[in-house]
């Protein structure tokens, strides 16, 4: 199980007062589709709003929905990117990671889209680094770890979503609602990790399905032998400082500001978790929950008990 990734490095410097924000990755994203909308209307579609293909390559997605996007900005840790406005001359760093292997024509687009973000932001000269292609590959070795703490450094937005059991007395509510899913509101700071690696899998899976390569057997594998693990309560929490965070972003489909969450900070779990680090280590270059195209969800994992990084 593998998915194509592709960096993108660039320094922007600030021509005029912009108001920026504690997470700006949607104001950068709304950026991003008018600077391709200029340029190649096709690849933003293609990057910013993609459509899972005819037939699906995956069996939790439906061919003609709306598919992972592809292209999502890695932001820094929230407390030391810049807040409120970027004053002029403040030079802002960024990073765009997309999925899908180095494509000439996308990264032409990409750098000339950077030019048009906004009239206050220019591209630094000489800032510009060529395209970074390489792949994540998700080892299914079981390791030896019992102990691992996910550090989230851009707030996380988690939402419940139950499959229910497939059993008789189920049929008529299923045909009542006319799915076997039913979705919450956004998950509390006392999140387990059943739910947690079923949301990091599930996120993994479409994306590799979509943008790499899904053995057709790696799914069924990994539900039988080890989920049930999981389900079993064998990998409880330790300790926790996840708190729920609450912001604003601007809304341009009705012009107003839209209330956002996630849940920021730290959280260990200790016990059998063999089975499930190779999946947590890659998904720290993919983010999780919902936002990603925002930047939401970027953690980082460390291993043992004394917190070694976990490399992918």
């Amino acid at each position: 199980m593998r998915v194509f990734v592709t960096d993108y490095e660039a320094v922007l410097r600030v021509r005029a007062p912009i108001p920026w924000g504690r997470f700006p990755g949607s104001k950068l994203h709304g950026m991003l589709k008018r600077g391709l909308d200029r340029i190649d209307p096709s690849v933003r579609a293609q990057l910013l709003a993609p459509i899972v293909p005819t037939p699906s390559p995956y069996f939790t997605l439906r061919a003609g929905e709306a598919a992972p996007s592809a292209l999502f900005p890695v932001l820094p840790r929230t407390d030391t990117g810049p807040e409120g406005d970027l004053m002029r001359d403040h030079k802002l760093p960024i990073t765009l990671r997309r999925f899908g292997p180095t494509d000439s024509h996308i990264d032409r687009c990409l750098e000339s889209a950077l030019h048009y973000l906004d009239d206050g932001l220019i591209v630094e000269p000489g800032s510009w680094r060529s395209p970074r292609g390489r792949l994540v590959e998700v080892d299914e070795r079981r390791t030896q770890d019992t102990r691992v703490s996910l550090d989230f450094i851009t707030p996380v937005h988690l939402k419940v979503s139950e499959e229910k059991v497939e059993d008789p007395k189920n049929l008529r509510s299923r045909s009542r609602s006319g799915s076997g899913r039913r979705s919450r509101s956004a998950v509390p700071e006392d999140v387990h990790f059943k739910f947690l690696i079923k949301v990091v899998r599930r996120r993994l899976e479409a994306v590799c399905a979509l943008y790499g390569v899904l053995p057709p057997d790696v799914s069924t594998r990994f539900r039988n032998e080890s989920l049930p693990l999981a389900e079993k309560e064998l990998v409880p929490r330790i300790r926790s400082t996840l708190q729920s965070v609450d912001w604003k972003k601007f809304q341009s489909r009705n012009q107003g500001l839209h209330k956002v969450n996630g849940l920021l900070g730290d959280v260990d779990f200790e016990g059998d978790l063999g089975p499930f680090v190779p999946t947590l280590v890659a998904a720290q270059e993919l983010h999780i929950g919902s936002g990603v195209s925002w930047g939401l969800g970027r953690f980082a994992l460390a291993r043992g008990p004394d917190g070694s990084p976990a490399d992918t």
